[in-house]
């Protein structure tokens, strides 16, 4: 078994929160502007594992920060740091581009359902 240096306990969670806040805070706008201004071409999106040759060849990089759990061969560190870069980035295309408002917008009006 291997535990993170923060013991899992009442404690972790503190280190838990630091983890998120930090992937979050070293976020540069610059680099969300990037993201949001390709989105808006509407590209296949493609979630790859660790690499660092992939990692040369991108135009932006975000990081993620969390302790490496694992327990009986199964690996048990938290995504979701990752799922809040995620959901930031969509956060800010959609309030840049409106993408999702006109859709729901329309169908309101048509009555319909997406």
């Amino acid at each position: 078994m291997i535990f993170p240096t923060v013991a899992l306990s009442r404690s972790y969670s503190e280190k838990y929160l630091k983890n998120a806040m930090e992937a979050v805070r070293v976020m540069s706008a610059k680099q969300i502007e990037a993201v949001v201004s390709l989105l808006s071409r509407k590209p296949n999106i493609y979630i790859l594992t660790d690499n660092n040759t992939l990692e040369s060849l991108s135009d932006t990089n975000f990081y993620m920060f969390a302790d490496e759990v694992r327990a009986h061969g199964i690996d048990l560190t938290s995504s979701i740091t990752m799922l809040m870069i995620l959901e930031l980035l969509i956060y800010e295309y959609i309030a840049v581009s409106g993408d999702i408002v006109k859709p729901l917008q329309n169908s309101l009006m048509n009555n319909t359902i997406l």
